[in-house]
């Protein structure tokens, strides 16, 4: 199993932010290939839907946990059928699924102080104030 052994979030992270579409389909080609047992020069084209390259739902849910186990995260059972093609599915991983959490806001004193308060039961920024 020669995609799994990639490790794709290493290969996204360490390529420019305009090279990552390119990373996300050739290796998306690569496990597509994989799912459908092709051998390594036959190809996937990645602009056309799945269905109409011989993909079943059954290999749809296959790619669907191969990537899951890569990405290390739990994607829709629905992915390959939402997203047809491995350009759509690439580009929806890397625009939602793959997008690193924004950090929450720092909190600001008041909120910590508003948090505290809630906590003990007293109001500790009137304390603090004076």
């Amino acid at each position: 199993e020669g995609g799994a052994a990639r490790d794709i979030m290493a290969e996204l992270a360490a390529a420019l932010p305009a090279q990552r579409e390119g990373v996300m389909r050739s290796y998306l080609q690569e496990l597509g290939r994989q799912t459908l047992g092709y051998g390594h020069g036959e190809t996937i084209a990645p602009d056309k839907p799945l269905a109409e390259q011989g993909f079943d739902s059954l290999m749809s849910v296959e790619m669907r946990n191969r990537l899951n186990r890569a990405l290390g995260r739990t994607l829709p059972a629905s992915l390959l059928f939402d997203y047809p093609t491995l350009d759509r599915i690439g580009r929806h991983l890397l625009d939602s699924a793959l997008r690193p959490e924004a950090p929450a806001p720092a909190p600001s004193v008041a909120d910590i102080l508003d948090e505290i308060d809630s906590l003990i039961g007293q109001p500790l920024a009137q304390s603090v104030a004076e």
